[in-house]
């Protein structure tokens, strides 16, 4: 797998609504990124190459101010479906890569919602997760500059929202890095 040679960083607009400050990936969502996410949803096993690229989109970006490291919650249904958080997997990674500290506790997904289907539009996600995230642990996130970590950004609803919970219980930033963007 080789990095993507679509650009990484764009200013398209579309996440201008959004909560977090700003968002980058490894690549765009195809070819062998999209089979690695894929395989990374059923498997609790990064590859060292997506480990590598995640680590180097990091240094690459403008995130080096970031103080704690946040995956993206699962809810505990779909966590006991999976039997892992791909987003912990990628976050744990990372947190070991940079010694960023890394907290998998504090945001907590309170709502269940179905799967996202590639059909589904931007409102249709965005009514998915609506107050679907809250900070069970604020004191942690009071002052800290948050690095979301997702597998891929699509609408960028999860994001938004988890950012807009983070923000609420005092984050100072929330920028989000994933290892795949949707086009």
């Amino acid at each position: 797998m080789q990095e993507s040679e679509h650009p990484t960083e764009s200013f398209c607009r579309h996440c201008d609504g959004h909560f977090y400050d700003s968002a980058r990936a490894i690549g765009v969502y195809e070819k062998a990124l999209a089979v690695s996410i894929l395989h990374l949803k059923t498997t609790p096993y990064a590859a060292k190459n997506l480990q590598s690229l995640l680590k180097k989109a990091f240094f690459r970006s403008s995130f080096q101010d970031a103080t704690l490291i946040v995956p993206v919650p699962l809810s505990s249904k779909r966590r006991l479906e999976r039997g892992f958080n791909q987003a912990g997997l990628i976050a744990k990674s990372l947190a070991r890569d940079t010694g960023i500290a890394l907290d998998e506790y504090s945001l907590v997904r309170t709502v269940h919602t179905p799967m996202h289907r590639a059909a589904m539009d931007k409102k249709a996600r965005e009514m998915t997760v609506k107050n679907a995230f809250q900070v069970k642990r604020p004191k942690l996130i009071t002052g800290q500059n948050i690095l979301l970590i997702d597998d891929i950004l699509t609408s960028g609803s999860t994001a938004s929202h988890c950012a807009k919970a983070l923000k609420k219980s005092g984050a100072a930033k929330v920028n989000v890095l994933t290892l795949a963007r949707a086009v």
